[in-house]
């Protein structure tokens, strides 16, 4: 963990930054923002059908939670915040793929996994569930691509 002066700066940081990005997007996206004393939040919906809508909450305690098209990942140690725009930008941009299994047999979800592609090489990953091993035949994996926000 970062000192919390230092994490505090860059918390900041990354909030302005976000700020500067919603007037890119707005004509393509509806973004929303609050604030409290333990967090910083930013809902962006996309208007083209098929889009990844999400939202980003920094939390003042060094962590954030993450929502994709309403998967939620909690509770996410928060690092240096340096990568929260690329992450913005790359869902904005569609490289975003979706991982659901599910069971053959009854069609029950077993996991979800959200991939974002941030580009060079980087690649934001977080899964719910336990991800079967792909030899398994009682399980079947779909994959969803997300369209970008502008086309």
């Amino acid at each position: 963990m970062l000192p919390d002066d230092i994490y505090r700066s860059k918390l900041t940081t990354a909030v302005e930054s976000l700020r500067y990005w919603i007037p890119s997007i707005s004509d393509v996206a509806k973004a929303d923002e609050d604030q409290s004393d333990a967090h910083w939040r930013i809902a962006v919906a996309p208007h083209v059908h098929g889009a990844c809508p999400f939202e980003v909450v920094l939390k003042s305690g060094q962590r954030y939670a993450v929502v994709l098209d309403g998967v939620a990942f909690d509770d996410l140690p928060a690092g240096d915040l340096a990568g929260v725009t690329a992450l913005a930008d790359a869902i904005a941009a569609g490289r975003v793929v979706r991982s659901s299994w599910t069971t053959a047999k009854t069609g029950t979800p077993i996991a979800t996994r959200l991939t974002v592609d941030l580009g060079k090489g980087r690649r934001w990953t977080e899964t719910q569930g336990a991800v079967p091993d792909p030899s398994d035949d009682d399980y079947v994996r779909t994959d969803r691509h997300y369209l970008p926000y502008r086309r």
